[in-house]
């Protein structure tokens, strides 16, 4: 090599021998390191010295980044930071270390920091991990007809088939048997109740493991016992032996890949046939946003006050990658992503003349209370039990008058009469023979308003004006209850003796004081009484004017004060009223809302995720998709934990799919089982809190190639399993949970166990590597010093040596 070649090489890999050089690179490395882990702290306002004004956020997880942890140390500036420093320690140690006895342990420490890089890049080049649900037992039928079917056992799942309906009625999964020995072991104990269309009912007790154990309670005609033991009535254990029930194993087939490692979106599609759903066909999502929500339009989500819509393009195409996929040549487009959001049922502007308002009390606390208001609809018309109330006027006269207390009036006429009576009615005595009556134009009879009763329950709320009439011209006396405008349908005649001799009202008329025949004599119409509401919210006439008046404080009361949308009005003592929408015309719709930032759960992540789809051909064109932890293929495999909403798709040629969003999955290289599942408790045993477990352990198998199971193997939280290049650990487990309604049972938990499941390629070389750091530090450490001392002896005995040589 020529003088000129080595220079040039010597000026390419002096940068890269340099100390400087790899202190700049690890400080880069740090910097890289902290902002990917901590995140960042920035200032938002100049006030540089008040706590509030300081933001912290984690930078990968912003719009032009949308990465996770492990994806941003997975990411080329990471890889190209860490590469440079390699490439600075070889060059560093090879030109300037040289390979002897003294400097062995800065070689080794250099060369294990080598191996271990090697290592982290196998194994984050190759990292899979995810998790899969396992469930304990599942219910094996055949029906006498031989139908067969199965079922999850999980207290109360049940399944109809055909003329048999079978429902899990309650599973004790540490039965104990009385008969055998307190340390005997525990068993998983169910009953399955069934009926059948010929009548029969029976609940069937099974015990995993002890079939001579299952036995039936059949029902009787005896009301003190209405159910017996079948041995006690025919003398078999089993009364219906032609259906078939048994506890079997639950193999799980797929892993359920994490967010957490790298974005694994996926949908899954399936075509519906007479009724019967086909296999999930799986095709995986890339480029979908995991923190950052994106949205077409504002229009089509609803968000809270404040919170305004992220309107952002997003167009991710999915196609199909299966021979299998049921719409193979049919390219689905994700159009929005919502990280935290839930379907909601709200009014929008536009539609037929339905005026509806949106409102906010406050107080001064900071507490709200918001309430949609809607004029015509006689259950939403007002809130906080007539607290507020919103109507819609029909003229400036309306307006004007509002604020006034408008006594109760009875308006009577005879039938085609021209002229009316409009009785404004005072106060009434029951039984006052001296109270005067009134003549109704046109006709021969006369009318007094006996009573007044308001009503306010369940079934009905309004006002009753009991109205006694009588005609001048014969004997004919009768008395109608005549309800308020909203309510004219239910309008009685009756005899005189309606009203009991102590002068109870009897509301309800007994058999035969019902008169018919008079309802064509006199027409009678009551308007209730109308006292202001302490809140009134006022739209119209004209389609957007809002206005409020307010009975509330004495200088403001039945004053018209016009509002917009958007204002506050003071209620006094710190109270106000905010109008956050309105409209005259206005219809049902159900979008998503968007959970606002701070009212979500944080360990809820993107388990409430949606995404807006658009499917060609379809006749929705656009459908909102929920996020499916799983893609179960039934209701009766949501564990009473996870969502099971499928979006059904229509398509023009008639056919129906289903389409949910879930996570990417694998096939296990053998299904899974679970054998078995224990609890470790502290002392004293579960309290309902997780600080009283100690540890969680499930008892897996393997199904073999031929059908077989494997040995158990213990996987627990501490202590993984391994099995067939993957490693198996317990990650959630079946808590005991109360009964979730009407009709449901509670559920004593144990019922199935949730693995985690990944590989761990490149773990061995890494811990090589440190071993060697290690080793090579230990040396450089205890080692180097003495044979420097050694050498300076040695040097120090030749140099006395040659001094007296001399």
């Amino acid at each position: 090599m020529t003088a000129q070649q080595r220079s040039l090489l010597s000026r390419v890999l002096d940068p890269f021998s340099s100390i400087t050089t790899g202190v700049w690179l690890l400080g880069l490395l740090f910097l890289y390191c902290s902002i990917g882990s901590a995140g960042v702290l920035y200032p938002k306002s100049f006030a540089l010295f008040d706590s509030s004004s300081w933001v912290h956020a984690q930078l990968r997880q912003w719009r032009p980044f949308e990465m996770t942890e492990f994806e941003w140390f997975h990411w080329w500036p990471f890889d190209l930071l860490v590469g440079l420093i390699c490439v600075n320690v070889v060059v560093a140690t090879l030109r300037r270390i040289p390979l002897n006895v003294i400097n062995l342990g800065v070689w080794l420490i250099h060369t294990g920091i080598l191996i271990l890089c090697l290592g982290s890049w196998i194994y984050f080049a190759s990292k899979v991990e995810g998790d899969v649900p396992v469930l304990r037992r599942e219910l094996a039928i055949v029906t006498p007809s031989g139908q067969r079917a199965s079922l999850p056992m999980i207290p109360g799942n049940a399944i109809d088939l055909g003329q048999t309906r079978v429902r899990i009625w309650g599973v004790d999964p540490e039965w104990h048997d009385p008969e055998a020995a307190a340390d005997a072991p525990t068993h998983f104990q169910a009953q399955v109740f069934v009926e059948r269309s010929d009548g029969a009912r029976f609940l069937r007790t099974l015990v995993d493991g002890r079939p001579e154990l299952s036995a039936d309670l059949v029902q009787t005609d005896d009301p003190m016992q209405p159910m017996k033991p079948a041995l006690e009535v025919s003398g078999e254990p089993l009364a219906y032996d032609d259906m078939q029930l048994s506890l079997q194993l639950a193999p799980s087939r797929h892993v359920y890949l994490a967010h957490w490692v790298q974005k694994s979106w996926a949908l899954y599609l399936r075509e519906i046939t007479g009724g019967v759903p086909s296999e999930w066909v799986q095709r995986p999502v890339n480029d979908l946003p995991l923190y950052n929500d994106s949205v077409r339009s504002g229009e089509e989500i609803w968000s809270a006050p404040g919170d305004p819509a992220p309107v952002h393009p997003l167009s991710v195409a999915v196609a199909a990658n299966s021979a299998a996929d049921p719409l193979p040549d049919t390219v689905l487009r994700i159009t929005d992503y919502l990280r935290y959001a839930r379907m909601q049922v709200q009014r929008a502007a536009g539609g037929p003349h339905d005026p509806y308002v949106d409102i906010v009390l406050e107080e001064l606390a900071g507490n709200e209370w918001p309430y949609t208001l809607v004029a015509f609809d006689e259950d939403q018309w007002q809130a906080d039990e007539g607290f507020v109330g919103f109507f819609w006027l029909q003229s400036e006269q309306e307006k004007t008058a509002f604020g006034e207390v408008a006594p109760p009036r009875v308006i009577v006429s005879a039938p085609g009469g021209s002229e009316v009576a409009d009785h404004e009615v005072e106060a009434v005595v029951l039984n006052d023979e001296e109270l005067a009556w009134n003549a109704v134009p046109g006709s021969d009879v006369e009318f007094r308003v006996e009573f007044i009763q308001d009503f306010k329950d369940v079934e009905f709320t309004g006002s009753l004006a009991s109205v006694e009439l009588r005609s001048t011209e014969d004997d004919r006396h009768w008395r109608r209850f005549v309800f308020d405008g909203t309510n004219v349908e239910r309008n009685v005649d009756l005899q005189p003796s309606q009203l009991m001799p102590d002068g109870r009202r009897n509301i309800a008329p007994t058999p035969g004081q019902e008169l018919e025949g008079f309802e064509d004599v006199i027409d009678i119409r009551y308007v209730a009484a109308r006292q202001p509401a302490p809140i009134s919210i006022l739209a119209g006439p004209e389609p957007h004017e809002l206005g409020v008046v307010l009975n509330i404080d004495p200088s403001q009361r039945g004053v018209y004060m016009p509002v917009e949308v958007g204002e506050r009005v003071s209620l006094g003592a710190g109270a106000t009223l905010r109008i956050d929408g309105f409209a005259s015309h206005s219809r049902v719709e159900a979008r998503p809302f968007r959970v606002p930032i701070r009212e979500r759960e944080s360990q809820v992540r993107h388990r409430s995720a949606m995404i807006g789809l658009e499917v060609p051909g379809s006749r929705e064109g656009h459908v909102w998709v929920p996020y499916h932890h799983y893609p179960l293929n039934s209701q009766r495999d949501n564990l009473r934990r996870f969502n099971y909403d499928p979006t059904e798709i229509s398509m023009r040629d008639g056919r129906t799919y289903q389409v949910v969003l879930s996570r990417q999955r694998f096939a296990l290289p053998s299904p899974v089982v679970l054998d078995d599942f224990t609890l470790t408790e502290h002392q004293g045993g579960y309290t309902g809190s997780t600080l009283s477990i100690r540890d969680w352990t499930s008892q897996v198998r393997f199904v073999n190639s031929d059908g077989s199971y494997s040995s158990r193997m213990p996987v627990s939280v501490n202590s993984p399993a391994e099995h067939e290049g993957l490693s198996y650990f317990q990650m959630e487990w079946d808590p005991p949970s109360p009964s979730r309604g009407q009709g449901d049972v509670p559920s004593k938990g144990l019922n199935y166990t949730v693995l985690g499941v990944g590989n761990r390629h490149g773990v061995l070389i890494q811990l090589l590597g440190c071993c060697i750091a290690v080793l090579g530090m230990i040396y450089a450490f205890y080692v180097k010093p003495v044979l420097r001392r050694r050498l300076i002896a040695r040097a120090r005995e030749r140099a006395s040596t040659s001094a007296g040589a001399v």
